[in-house]
């Protein structure tokens, strides 16, 4: 069951949103509460969220499976391509395996 918990807890960690300025932004529905995400960087152009679970103590792992990180941004005219996605994606899943 902990192990359970620390890959939740790490693939909840993976969870990021680039957002635009549109207010309505719809949540991708992997969580039924996104109130638990707290925001680890802000600017204007991005926005990271992250959880920990706070019973979780990395010690009662030996290893842990690092699935690719899923970015729930498409690309926009006036902003974020594909390749900047993409980049993305592989720097924070390099990130976490290195982590």
């Amino acid at each position: 069951m902990k192990f359970y918990h620390f890959c939740l807890s790490t693939l909840i960690i993976t969870i990021v949103g680039c957002t635009t300025t549109t207010p309505n932004q719809k949540t991708p529905g992997f969580l039924t509460d996104y109130t638990i995400l707290k925001p680890i960087i802000e600017s204007a152009d991005v926005q990271i969220y992250a959880y920990t679970n706070p019973s979780v103590s990395r010690s009662d792992y030996h290893a842990v499976i690092v699935e690719p990180v899923v970015i729930y941004q498409t690309a926009i005219e006036s902003g974020v391509t594909e390749a900047q996605i993409k980049s993305a994606q592989i720097n924070i899943t390099n990130s976490i395996k290195k982590m």
